[in-house]
């Protein structure tokens, strides 16, 4: 883990081979740097992005075609890591040899802040994603608040159990109705309790006819019934690009105005 291997492209995009010590392979990241990045000393907040089902790091080229500018825009090094098609963003129990919790959470961090000048503090670190990255960033961040603090989800997977029979999710995570804690435990709806989320930001977004929609409008109820502060919004729109294209306008405003900019004394 102490070697970078990296190409840098004039300060803007860098694609990279991030390692993983518990999975015994490399896989894949993209790495949006700000333009002035070479030509400062100055260290940036990173903000991490999770893609979904089915897709890989270069989704995001199509998610949000602004990504370049925002990096630029708003002073933050953007990771697209690879989380696979379908890992779920899981330690999966069912696939032993699959530990993409581990991976996202505590590998792809600190390779990061050992390759980049980031600014290493909780304090700047944000994740976000789309459908099962959702799901990841939201679950991740739950369990890892000591390295996130500041999270997002659009048209996020907030409850698996529903959804059983979709997404090789029987084959991650075992019949359900043998391994209900296992998909409880799995399941960022039921993760929440009254110590949730302290000392983290979050928002939340899902389209208004979006297959999600129950799952996301369930999470928010029960966020509010332990009076977790958070933002929800609803919008127009499905699960599909031209949602999260529009969604992500409002949540990288969300992630400049709360991931510190400097390192706290």
């Amino acid at each position: 883990m102490g070697i970078c291997y990296v190409r840098l492209f004039g300060g803007k995009v860098d694609t990279i081979s991030i390692p993983s010590s518990v999975m015994n392979k490399s896989f894949n990241a993209i790495v949006f740097l700000p333009s002035n990045y070479n030509h400062t000393d100055k260290s940036y907040p990173v903000l991490y992005l999770l893609h979904g089902h089915s897709s890989d790091p270069s989704s995001w080229f199509f998610v949000i075609p602004k990504i370049r500018e925002w990096a630029d825009k708003y002073q933050m090094i953007l990771v697209c890591p690879d989380g696979d098609y379908d890992s779920w963003y899981l330690d999966g129990p069912a696939k032993t040899d699959r530990k993409f919790e581990t991976y996202i959470a505590k590998e792809v961090p600190k390779f990061i802040d050992q390759c980049y000048r980031s600014l290493k503090g909780r304090e700047s670190r944000g994740i976000s994603g789309i459908s099962m990255g959702g799901h990841g960033a939201i679950y991740l961040a739950h369990k890892h608040p000591e390295i996130f603090s500041c999270i997002g989800s659009s048209s996020g997977g907030l409850d698996l159990i529903p959804f059983y029979r979709e997404w090789n999710l029987y084959q991650l995570l075992g019949d359900p109705n043998k391994n209900k804690l296992l998909w409880q435990q799995s399941s960022c709806l039921y993760l929440i309790n009254k110590h949730s989320f302290k000392y983290q930001k979050l928002y939340i977004d899902c389209g208004t006819e979006d297959f999600f929609l129950d799952v996301n409008r369930n999470f928010h109820q029960k966020l509010k019934s332990f009076q977790i502060p958070h933002i929800y919004v609803e919008s127009k729109g499905d699960h599909s690009i031209p949602y999260w294209k529009a969604a992500y306008e409002k949540q990288i405003v969300f992630f400049s105005e709360n991931l510190a900019t400097s390192t706290r004394q």
